[in-house]
C-alpha cells in the first residue's frame, strides 16, 4: 500500500500545529499498513506450517489417515517440513511392526495350541520377515543419503517377502493376517510418499530447464523407475 504523505499541500504547513498534525496522521497510517503486512505474512506462514505440508503430502496416499496418524507425532513442527524426513518415519513405523510381528511369530511357532498345518507357513514367515527387516535397514540408510529412486529399489524386497509370506496361508486360517495387513499398509504409505518425493524432483526438474524434460507424469517416472508406484514384487 503505498502512503500518500507526499500529497501533502505547502500552504496546509502555514503552522507547527498543522505540521505535527500531518506528520501524527502519516505515522498512524504508516503504522497500520505495517500491521496489515505483518498480519498477511503470518497468515501466508500458517498455509506453509509442517502440519498443512504433512496434509497435502498424505492426501494423495492410498491411506491417507494411516500417513497422517504415523508420521504427524514423530515431525518436528518448529522447523520446515522435510519429505525425506517424513518418508525416513514411515520406513521406521513399518520396520517397527515388522519387529512386532515377528516376535509374534516366533511366539506363534512355540505355542504347542498353533494348528500343525500352518507350522511350516510360520517357519517360512520367520525368514521372510527377517528379510524385510534387512531390506527396511538398507532402505533406510539409502532414504538417509537423499535417494527416494534408489530406495525404492531396496523397499521392494519388503513388499515381495510380505506377498510371498501372505501367499503361503492360500486357504487357511493365518493367525498372523492382520499384522500382514498393517504390513501391506504401511508399506503402502512409504512407497507413496517415495513417489510423491519423486514427482516433486521432476517438478523442479522441469521448471529449472523448463521445455527440455518432459511434463512430469506417471509415464515419466516409470521410464526412470520400472517399480514405481508397484506394491509387491518387482523384477526389474
Amino acid at each position: 500500500m503505498e502512503i500518500q504523505c507526499h500529497n501533502i499541500q505547502p500552504h496546509s504547513l502555514n503552522t507547527p500545529t498543522s505540521l505535527s498534525s500531518k506528520i501524527l496522521l502519516c505515522f498512524i497510517v504508516l503504522l497500520s499498513c505495517l500491521t496489515l503486512h505483518t498480519d498477511a505474512a503470518h497468515a501466508s506462514l500458517r498455509k506453509r506450517t509442517p502440519q498443512v505440508a504433512l496434509l497435502n503430502l498424505c492426501k494423495s496416499s492410498t491411506k491417507p489417515s494411516l500417513c497422517v496418524k504415523t508420521i504427524l507425532p514423530k515431525i518436528d513442527v518448529r522447523v520446515p517440513f522435510n519429505h525425506y524426513k517424513a518418508l525416513e518415519i514411515a520406513i521406521l513405523a513399518a520396520k517397527n511392526h515388522t519387529l512386532k510381528t515377528s516376535e509374534r511369530i516366533s511366539t506363534l511357532i512355540l505355542n504347542p495350541t498353533t494348528p500343525k498345518n500352518i507350522a511350516g507357513d510360520l517357519d517360512l514367515c520367520k525368514e521372510l520377515y527377517v528379510n524385510m527387516l534387512d531390506s527396511l535397514e538398507t532402505s533406510l540408510s539409502v532414504v538417509k543419503s537423499g535417494n527416494a529412486v534408489e530406495a525404492s529399489y531396496k523397499f521392494n524386497g519388503y513388499t515381495a517377502s510380505r506377498a510371498t509370506c501372505e501367499d503361503g496361508f492360500s486357504g487357511k486360517i493365518s493367525p498372523i493376517e492382520s499384522d500382514l495387513k498393517l504390513s501391506f499398509d504401511l508399506g503402502g504409505v512409504v512407497l507413496d510418499i517415495m513417489a510423491a518425493i519423486k514427482e516433486r524432483a521432476l517438478k523442479r526438474a522441469a521448471r529449472r530447464f523448463g521445455s527440455l524434460l518432459p511434463p512430469p507424469t506417471s509415464v515419466t517416472l516409470k521410464s526412470i523407475d520400472p517399480c514405481f508406484g508397484v506394491i509387491g514384487t518387482c523384477s526389474h
